[in-house]
């Protein structure tokens, strides 16, 4: 029998933090009245992590999430990281969205689809696999998506 889908997040969420040196947030999805400190499933001294898994093959980011993670992590003076993964297939593998300047058009949609093939085969030719621009709010909010592995690399941490 297949884990359910909470107990695959929290599977997840404590792996992230493992992995990251962070604290995992309990009942995170829970807190409506928390403070925005508590807010997010995994926080480091310099990251605040929001994770999504997936069992499909294609991942929708909803940018009023971005909104969100940029919202309560910047009110802790922590980086907002959006992890996203694939759990099944031949294709499976985890993505971090991270708020970097860029010079790419603001995609006016509410939501972009990510398809695990195309960013598994984007990882042998760039570090960075896509680079696009949302409006948070009034202004726009660059974001570069990278392979978890990449992130780790960048942040010096060998998984």
């Amino acid at each position: 029998m297949k884990p359910l889908n909470k107990e695959i997040s929290e599977r997840q969420e404590k792996e992230i933090a493992k992995e990251t040196g962070g604290v995992l947030i309990p009942l995170s999805g829970g807190l409506k009245n928390a403070t925005a400190s508590w807010k997010g499933d995994v926080n480091t001294n310099l990251e605040k992590f929001e994770c999504k898994v997936t069992r499909k093959d294609k991942y929708v980011l909803r940018f009023k999430d971005l909104i969100k993670l940029r919202s309560h992590s910047a009110k802790h003076n922590r980086k907002g990281v959006f992890l996203f993964e694939f759990l099944e297939g031949p294709y499976a593998d985890k993505y971090v969205c991270l708020y970097e300047d860029n010079d790419e058009d603001i995609n006016e949609a509410k939501s972009l689809t990510f398809h695990a093939k195309e960013l598994f085969e984007a990882q042998k030719e760039n570090s960075c696999l896509l680079k696009f621009k949302y409006r948070d709010y009034y202004s726009p909010k660059g974001i570069s998506v990278y392979s978890f592995r990449t992130f780790m690399k960048m942040r010096n941490i060998d998984i």
